[in-house]
């Protein structure tokens, strides 16, 4: 546990999207041991797959991440799975993953239509009393008096916060 309270502390102190992961998904990964996590987007830094697979060092998880882009090269570990897919290829991706999860990161496309259809097709596979996290439902970066002004992103994820 110390070299993960190690690991936790150095990555929280790299950005602001650290410091997300390590606020609001660190304390409900604490509640999980020898469970299974899935995550849709994985993305070229792969933040939150470097911290659920750092944390299943001693909780032993499996962590399940899909992307459009085949990053599955990024880590060789016994623990995760990588699937190559879009997040809406229903059919294929419940084959490949268990039917009971702990866990659920959704961080693909930011698009309220989108994030429902995630919602309504992956739910019933999450246990009782575990967390389904949606990233960037947050619109007030993105209004026009902010420093990232990017229109598309305000609507869509004010739409999504809906």
């Amino acid at each position: 546990m110390h070299n993960l309270q190690n690991f936790l502390k150095s990555f929280s102190a790299l950005s602001r999207h650290h410091k997300k992961f390590a606020n609001f998904i660190f304390p409900e990964l604490l509640k999980i041991n020898k469970g299974n996590i899935l995550e849709f987007g994985v993305s070229e830094k792969a933040m939150s797959t470097e911290l659920f697979l750092e944390y299943s060092k001693n909780s032993e998880c499996r962590i399940f991440s899909i992307d459009t882009v085949d990053y599955s090269k990024k880590f060789q570990n016994s623990s995760w799975t990588f699937i190559h897919s879009r997040d809406d290829n229903f059919n294929y991706i419940k084959k490949m993953i268990p039917t009971e999860l702990d866990l659920i990161l959704l961080d693909t496309v930011h698009e309220a239509n989108h994030v429902e259809n995630i919602i309504f097709n992956y739910w019933e596979r999450l246990k009782l009393n575990c967390c389904f996290f949606i990233d960037d439902i947050n619109w007030i970066p993105y209004l026009k008096t902010s420093k990232k002004n990017r229109f598309y992103d305000e609507i869509n994820n004010h739409e999504t916060f809906n």
